[in-house]
């Protein structure tokens, strides 16, 4: 027959190397064996009172390293978004130090290595992500970039439709599923998902400047301009609309609107090398001829400029030369 004592004497022991749920479960068992003792059940009270008391200061511990890990976070995606990729990656850490089983620590880190273009390493950093959260939207969401960019398109769209199904108005999902489709040339699937991105949110540019390069692709040039200008108006400063309007107007054989567009491309993007050589060829077309020498002079000055830079540039990035 099981001695209460022992029972006693264990549950001390527990107590002391700070193994609360053990040290209350053999009380418990000695309560059992000789329920009227009176030792017994001082002990057991006792017991049970430290062991809320350090339960509530674990909780109290652990909220307070969620919440700094929390801000810790913010900051992280902050300096990311501003491109402060060395900070961004430190906080990053500090958040997974501070909260272990939070999944967005490791989400930050696979975004780091993907803009390094570590893809593996990033898709090991969100795959983490996912054993902690499994409907965790956003984690599929970036493995379908990351599969994406690794060339691997049935994978990229198996993590894309996960994200939608997980979160039907990730814009980004449908967004990167429609480039997924156009890597495949399939491009009326690639368009169906840039409509369902206008249809969750009208007011972004994004979708309608791909709608407008997919209807280029396949020779739908009105169409693509409808697009493009509709991508303008939504946000007038971005320079790739632009572009590709201007392109898309040379394509045509419009050559006085492609001046006027390509010139505001070169106006916001100084060192924008292909707007140059474009403008260049417009501005030929229509008899501008020393605009169009000055210009061939800016396209080659820019090239050169970028081929010897291009070795630090691989550097910065971690890549070998």
């Amino acid at each position: 027959m099981p001695m209460p004592v022992s029972s006693n004497y264990l549950g001390q022991a527990y107590l002391k190397k700070k193994e609360y749920q053990d040290s209350v479960d053999s009380f418990n068992k000695a309560l059992e064996i000789q329920p009227t003792h009176d030792n017994f059940k001082r002990d057991c009270v006792f017991v049970l009172m430290v062991f809320f008391c350090c339960l509530f200061q674990i909780q109290s511990r652990s909220e307070d390293n969620n919440v700094q890990a929390q801000e810790v976070l913010d900051q992280a995606f902050q300096h990311y978004e501003d491109g402060h990729l060395i900070q961004a990656l430190i906080e990053f850490k500090q958040a997974q130090n501070l909260a272990p089983n939070s999944a967005m620590p490791y989400v930050g880190l696979g975004l780091i290595y993907a803009t390094q273009n570590h893809l593996d390493k990033g898709i090991e950093a969100i795959q983490k992500a996912l054993s902690i959260q499994p409907d965790l939207a956003v984690a599929h969401q970036e493995l379908g970039s990351l599969f994406w960019r690794k060339r691997e398109f049935n994978l990229a769209e198996t993590y894309y439709r996960q994200a939608i199904s997980l979160n039907s108005k990730m814009v980004l999902a449908y967004m990167g599923l429609g480039l997924n489709f156009v890597s495949q040339r399939n491009f009326t699937s690639a368009m169906a998902q840039f409509r369902q991105a206008i249809k969750v949110d009208p007011t972004l540019h994004a979708p309608y400047h791909s709608l407008g390069q997919t209807y280029a692709w396949i020779g739908d040039l009105s169409k693509a301009i409808e697009m493009y200008q509709t991508a303008i108006q939504l946000e007038p400063n971005r320079i790739e609309s632009y572009y590709e309007l201007g392109v898309t107007y040379m394509r045509l054989k419009d050559y006085l609107k492609a001046v006027t567009v390509l010139e505001k491309v070169v106006a916001l993007k100084p060192r924008h090398k292909s707007a140059h050589y474009n403008l260049a060829r417009a501005y030929a077309k229509v008899g501008r001829k020393q605009l169009a020498e000055t210009e061939t002079r800016l396209f080659e000055a820019w090239h050169q400029v970028d081929e010897k830079i291009k070795p630090y540039s691989r550097r910065l990035q971690g890549n070998p030369e």
